[in-house]
C-alpha cells in the first residue's frame, strides 16, 4: 500500500523523483547444459516517465523518472542467466523490441509500474526461435522506491524465459 500511496503523492504533488539503474535478481532456472546467451536492448528507451489511465479514461502523466532503464534490463538479464551470460556474440540472444513502463491502478489506493513487452529470441543465424509478449506486474505492488522497478524487472525476465522454454519445448 505504500508504494501505491507514494506514487500517487508523486502524480498529485509538484514533486518528482528519479530512479536510476537496479540491480533485479530474477528467480529462474537455466539448465547446466543452455547455451551462452546474450540480450540486445537497443531498441528499448532508456529514460522513461511512465503515465497511465485513471479509472475514469484520463491520461494521467506521473513525476517519476527512470532513467539508465537499458543498465537496469542488461542487470537483471545477466542475474537472471548467471554463469551463461555472453556479453558479445552468443548462440542465443534476447532481442527486446519494446519494453515500456505504465503505471496500472491499484483500485482508490493509487498506482503500481507494469512493463508492457514484446521481444524475440535469435539463433545463431539470426533466424526467430520464439517471440514472447505480455505485460509483466510486479509480485508486490506496495513496494516503494527503487525495489518496486527491481520486482516488476524480475517478473518481465521470468515471463520471458517461461515463454522462451514453453515455446521451444511445443515445438
Amino acid at each position: 500500500m505504500k508504494a501505491a500511496l507514494v506514487v500517487s503523492a508523486l502524480a498529485l504533488s509538484a514533486c518528482s523523483t528519479t530512479i536510476g539503474a537496479v540491480n533485479p535478481r530474477p528467480n529462474v532456472v537455466v539448465a547446466a547444459q543452455a547455451p551462452s546467451v546474450g540480450i540486445d536492448v537497443g531498441k528499448v528507451a532508456d529514460v522513461q516517465q511512465p503515465k497511465g489511465e485513471s479509472s475514469n479514461g484520463v491520461i494521467y502523466l506521473s513525476h517519476v523518472t527512470i532513467r539508465d532503464f537499458r543498465q537496469t534490463l542488461r542487470n537483471g538479464f545477466r542475474n537472471a542467466v548467471g554463469e551463461h551470460f555472453a556479453q558479445d556474440a552468443a548462440p542465443l540472444r534476447l532481442v527486446l523490441d519494446t519494453a515500456d513502463l505504465e503505471f496500472s491502478n491499484l483500485g482508490n489506493l493509487g498506482r503500481f509500474l507494469t512493463i508492457r513487452y514484446r521481444a524475440h529470441w535469435l539463433d545463431r543465424d539470426g533466424r526467430t526461435v520464439a517471440e514472447v509478449a505480455g505485460t509483466a506486474q510486479p509480485r508486490n505492488p506496495t513496494e516503494t522506491g527503487p525495489r518496486h522497478l527491481e520486482d516488476v524487472v524480475e517478473v518481465l525476465y521470468e515471463k520471458l524465459i517461461d515463454g522462451f522454454d514453453r515455446t521451444t519445448k511445443h515445438d
